[in-house]
């Protein structure tokens, strides 16, 4: 399994480092714009906003872990931001301006 390297400027100069915990990074959304996400409490979802398609602005979105599954929780309207799942896995919070 590759290292990935995480490079830093510093004073000047580039340093690499390995980092272990970088080995298996996975990209799970593309395009749009994404933000913010977090897990649920039971590791298996991430909620997060993001501005795609035909959205005008950030709406809160849900999806598995692996990737799977992505949809909109929040309404459409207005901008939305900081979703979480609430400690009993089935609820989300959110703040919109709608």
């Amino acid at each position: 399994m590759p290292r990935h390297l995480l490079y830093i400027l510093m004073s000047g100069g580039l340093f690499a480092q390995i980092a272990p915990h970088l080995d298996n990074i996975k990209q799970l959304t593309f395009g749009g714009q994404n933000a913010e996400a977090y897990w649920s409490p039971d590791g298996k979802r991430l909620i997060f906003q993001s501005t795609r398609d035909k959205l005008q602005c950030d709406q809160i979105f849900v999806m598995n872990a692996d990737g799977s599954d992505q949809h909109m929780v929040s309404t459409g309207k207005g901008r939305t931001t900081c979703g979480y799942f609430m400690a009993d896995n089935k609820h989300i919070l959110y703040a919109s301006t709608h």
